[in-house]
C-alpha cells in the first residue's frame, strides 16, 4: 500500500524545510501519529519546519506532511540533503515513542525526490531551491503545466516560454539552476551512500562542484587535502567501498601525507625517511619496498620534499609548506641580526628607581637586550625577567623606538602588558593574521618586537611572523626553556638557544619577592631533578601535597579543595581564583570528569546548555580556545558564563568585564575551564592552583609537565596524588626531540635538499 502523508515542522532536521515533499513506504501499518508503534513504512513527504540540526549536520528533526494529505508528525534521523522548507522526501522507517520527546518517526533512510501533487510542487518551487522562481511564478507555472510542471521544465523547457514572465534569457537561467539542482541532489544522495553526513557532503560540494563524482570515484583521497572533515581514514574507507586497489598510486601518497601530518600533530617539523616508510607501510598493509618507491616517486614530483643533512645520516621528509618555513625562519633570523643595533644602552644611564634594585644579572641582562638586534632572555619563574623587560621597554621608549609587545595567545599577551607596563596583544592580532583577511597579513610598525612566552610559538607561526618584520627591526625572544614546548610543530626557542648565534641573557638568580615563596622555590627544585619540598601538616605554606592513592579519591579531595579548604584558609574565590590543572582529558581526575563535578557541585540548578559533550551553566567558567575575531576574544581567554539563551542555544560571556554573546556558530571554540591540561595553562597565572597527579597519568608523568604546571600558581599549590607519580614526574626529564634542522640551518650547517629548494 502507498499513500501520501504531509509533514509539518517539529524536531527533525536543520537542513529540512517546511513543505518539502518526502517518500513514505507503508507496511503493515498506515503512517500517521495515531498509528500504533510498529512496522516500517516508506512515504513521500514534505519538509514543514526544521526544528533541530547537528553540528555536522548528521542528525536531524523536522515537522513534516504527506504530500498527499493528512496529519503532521515528526521525524528525526539522518537525511542526505540540508532540509528547507517545502523539500520533498521519500522517508523510510517506523514510529517510536522516544522516553524525553514522545511519538515520533524513526528515520531509516531517506533520500531527496520531486513532488508528484500539485500543492507539493507548489511548495518546492516556493521553497527558493530553484533560484528565479518567486511564489507568482510558482503560481502560474503550476497553473499552466499542473504535475506535469516539473517534467517540462526538465524535458521541455520550451514551453515555458507561454508563462507570463518568463523570457529567453529567464528561461536559459531556470533550466541551468534546474539541472545543477538535481547534479547537487544526485551527488549528496552519492556521498552520503558513502557514509558521509550532511554537512560534510554538503562541505565537498561546494569545494569541488561539478567535478565531485569523477574525483570521489578516481581520487577519494584527494579529499583529505581539499576538504575539512574528510581524513585520509575516511576517504581511504570510501575507496574501499568503491573498490579502488590497495596499492593504487593516489592511496600510497596519501598516506605518506598523513603520517607526515601525524607529526605535525606530535610536533614534528620533518619525519626520517625509514620511519615514515615504515609507518605508513603499516597504515596501508603494504610492503615497505612498495611504499619506497611510492617516496621516490613523491619526491621527484615534489609533493614530498627530501633534506639529506650528511652523509651518514638518513633523510628527512618533509611537506613542502614545512621545508619552506624551517628555511625561511633560519635565513630571516640570521638576516635580522647581521644589523647592526641602536646604541641605546650606551646612552640612557640607569637611573630609574626599578634600576636601582637590579642586580647585576639583571643590569647585563638589560644591556645585552639594548644592544643586539635579536637577543633571547630565559629563565625560570622568580628570576626577574619582568624586571629586565620593564627596564628594557622604558629604555627603548626613552630613547625614541616605538616598541610592540605581543604573545601567542590572548591570556600570555594580557599578562605581558600588566608585568611590562605597555600595552600587548596576539601575535595573530598584531600582524593581521586573521582568517579572510588578505594573505599576506599586515607589516610590523614598530623598531622593537618583543615575543614573550616564546616557549609556545610553533614553526608556522613563526615564519608568518618573520615575513612581516621589517629589515632593522630589533627582535627580542623572551621564554623559559624548561616549560613545554609549542603545541604545533618545531622547538623553536629551543633550537635558537641551542643554536648559540644569537646573544643570550640567561636569568639565575632567584630576586629576593619570590625567596620567600615555596612555589618558587619547589619549581627549581623541580628542575635540577629533586623532591619538592613541603610543609608538615599543620605548618604554615603555600605548596602542600595530599596523598591519594585512588582517582575517585583523588576527584572528592580536589571537589573539597576548591570549594571549601582553599578559599576558607587563602580566602581565594573558587569562581574566580582557583584553577584546576590536570594533565590529561580522560579519566576520573581528567579535564571532562572534573568540569562536570566542579560545575555540578558550584552551579548545579543553574540553567544549562548542552552542547555535544560540553554542558554550560550559568555561573561556570570558560576558556576560549581559537582566536575569534567576530566578537574580539583570543585564544587562552578566561570568562564565566553570565546567561544561557536555551532557544538560541547561545551562551554570554564575561571575559575580563566584557560582556560578548557566542551563539551555535562559535560555541565550538568554547571549553569549560574550571579543569584545563596543563598545555593550555601555558602563559597565564592563577592565584591557586590544584594538581592531580596520579598513575593513569603515566603517559604524561614527565618534569616539563610538572614544571610548567607548579609555574602556573603565583599564591597556593596543591598537589593531589601519589608520591610515586611525584617522583616519577621528577625523573622523567627526557624531552622529546623533535623532527626539524632549524637548529643545523641556524648553525649554517650543510644540508642538502632534494629536489633543490628556490632560494636556498
Amino acid at each position: 500500500m502507498r499513500r501520501r502523508i504531509r509533514v509539518r515542522p517539529s524536531s527533525f532536521m536543520a537542513s529540512c524545510y517546511a513543505g518539502s515533499p518526502v517518500a513514505v513506504r507503508a507496511g503493515r501499518y498506515a503512517l500517521g501519529p495515531m498509528e500504533p508503534t510498529g512496522g516500517e513504512v516508506e512515504q513521500d513527504v514534505v519538509v514543514e519546519h526544521v526544528v533541530f540540526t547537528s553540528d555536522d549536520g548528521a542528525f536531524s528533526v523536522v515537522r513534516v506532511a504527506a504530500e498527499a494529505g493528512g496529519s503532521a508528525f515528526v521525524a528525526a534521523g539522518r537525511f542526505p540533503i540540508h532540509l528547507a522548507e517545502g523539500d520533498p522526501l521519500a522517508v523510510t522507517g517506523r514510529f517510536e515513542e522516544h522516553p524525553r520527546f514522545g511519538r515520533r518517526f524513526k528515520v531509516a533512510a531517506a533520500r531527496p525526490r520531486l513532488p508528484v501533487t500539485e500543492d507539493g510542487i507548489r511548495r518546492y518551487l516556493r521553497s527558493g531551491r530553484i533560484r528565479g522562481i518567486g511564489p507568482k511564478l510558482a503560481e502560474r507555472l503550476v497553473d499552466a503545466f499542473g504535475t506535469d510542471t516539473l517534467r517540462v521544465l526538465e524535458d521541455e523547457p520550451d514551453r515555458l516560454l507561454t508563462v507570463t514572465g518568463v523570457g529567453k534569457a529567464r528561461l536559459e537561467e531556470l533550466v541551468r539552476v534546474f539541472s545543477e539542482g538535481k547534479e547537487q541532489r544526485d551527488t549528496l544522495v552519492f556521498l552520503q551512500g558513502l557514509g558521509l553526513g550532511p554537512a560534510v557532503s554538503q562541505e565537498i560540494w561546494q569545494r569541488v562542484g561539478g567535478d565531485t563524482l569523477g574525483r570521489v570515484r578516481n581520487d577519494p583521497w584527494g579529499l583529505a587535502d581539499d576538504v575539512a572533515g574528510v581524513g585520509f581514514l575516511t576517504a581511504d574507507r570510501i575507496a574501499g567501498s568503491l573498490g579502488l586497489a590497495g596499492d593504487h598510486p593516489a592511496r600510497l601518497r596519501a598516506g605518506l601525507q598523513h603520517v607526515l601530518n601525524e607529526g605535525l600533530d606530535a610536533g614534528h617539523v620533518c619525519c626520517a625517511a625509514p620511519g615514515l616508510v615504515a609507518r605508513a607501510a603499516e597504515l596501508l598493509s603494504i610492503a615497505e619496498g612498495v611504499v619506497e618507491g611510492a617516496l621516490e616517486n613523491a619526491v621527484a614530483s615534489r609533493a614530498l620534499l627530501s633534506v639529506a643533512p650528511g652523509a651518514e645520516e638518513v633523510s628527512r621528509v618533509y611537506l613542502p609548506v614545512m621545508l619552506k618555513a624551517e628555511v625561511e625562519v633560519a635565513a630571516r633570523m640570521l638576516a635580522l641580526a647581521k644589523a647592526p643595533a641602536p646604541r641605546v644602552a650606551d646612552r640612557l644611564p640607569f637611573d630609574s628607581t626599578a634600576s636601582l634594585a637590579l642586580t647585576s644579572e639583571q643590569e647585563s641582562a638589560v644591556r645585552l637586550l639594548l644592544s643586539s638586534r635579536v637577543s633571547v632572555l630565559s629563565g625560570g619563574p622568580g628570576v626577574g625577567k619582568t624586571t629586565v623587560l620593564r627596564l628594557a621597554v622604558e629604555a627603548w621608549r626613552q630613547a625614541g623606538l616605538k616598541v610592540a609587545l605581543a604573545s601567542p595567545t590572548g591570556r600570555a599577551a594580557r599578562r605581558l602588558a600588566e608585568a611590562a607596563g605597555h600595552g600587548a596583544s596576539t601575535l595573530h592580532k598584531l600582524f593581521g593574521l586573521i582568517p579572510g583577511a588578505p594573505s599576506e597579513g599586515k607589516t610590523l610598525g614598530a623598531d622593537v618586537l618583543v615575543i614573550d612566552e616564546t616557549s609556545m610559538l610553533d614553526l608556522p607561526l613563526f615564519v608568518r611572523v618573520l615575513r612581516r618584520v621589517p629589515d632593522g627591526t630589533s627582535l627580542v625572544l623572551v621564554g623559559d626553556p624548561d616549560q613545554l614546548p609549542s603545541v604545533g610543530p618545531g622547538s623553536v626557542l629551543a633550537d635558537v638557544l641551542a643554536s648559540e648565534q644569537f646573544p643570550t641573557a640567561r636569568l639565575t638568580r632567584v630576586f629576593r619577592q619570590a625567596e620567600g615563596s615555596r612555589i618558587i622555590e619547589n619549581a627549581h627544585r623541580i628542575n635540577r631533578g629533586e623532591t619538592p619540598a613541603f610543609p608538615a601538616q599543620g605548618e604554615p605554606g603555600d605548596c602542600f601535597f595530599v596523598a591519594k592513592d585512588t582517582a575517585e579519591a583523588a576527584a572528592e579531595m580536589i571537589q573539597r579543595l576548591f570549594l571549601e579548604r582553599i578559599p576558607a584558609r587563602f580566602g581565594i574565590d573558587p569562581r574566580s581564583g582557583i584553577q584546576v590543572l590536570s594533565p590529561m582529558h580522560r579519566g576520573a581526575v581528567g579535564t571532562e570528569a572534573l568540569n562536570r563535578r566542579l560545575s555540578e557541585a558550584l552551579n548545579g540548578g543553574r540553567k544549562t546548555l548542552e552542547r555535544g559533550n560540553r554542558t554550560f551553566r550559568e555561573g561556570d567558567r570558560v576558556m576560549q580556545t581559537r582566536n575569534d575575531y567576530d566578537v574580539d576574544v583570543m585564544n587562552g581567554d578566561m570568562g564565566v558564563v553570565i546567561a544561557v539563551d536555551i532557544e538560541r542555544s547561545a551562551v554570554e560571556v564575561d571575559f575580563y568585564g566584557r560582556r560578548v554573546t557566542l551563539d551555535k556558530g562559535h560555541l565550538d571554540d568554547l571549553e569549560p575551564a574550571f579543569a584545563v591540561t596543563v598545555h593550555k595553562a601555558q602563559g597565564g597565572e592563577f592565584p591557586a592552583v590544584i594538581l592531580p597527579l596520579l598513575g593513569e597519568h603515566y603517559l604524561m608523568l614527565k618534569r616539563n609537565v610538572l614544571y610548567t604546571a607548579v609555574t602556573r600558581a603565583q599564591r597556593v599549590l596543591v598537589i593531589v596524588g601519589t608520591h610515586r607519580a611525584l617522583h616519577q614526574s621528577i625523573r622523567d626529564d627526557r624531552m622529546t626531540r623533535r623532527g626539524g634542522e632549524l637548529l643545523a640551518r641556524l648553525q649554517g650547517r650543510a644540508l642538502i635538499e632534494v629536489p633543490p629548494v628556490a632560494g636556498t
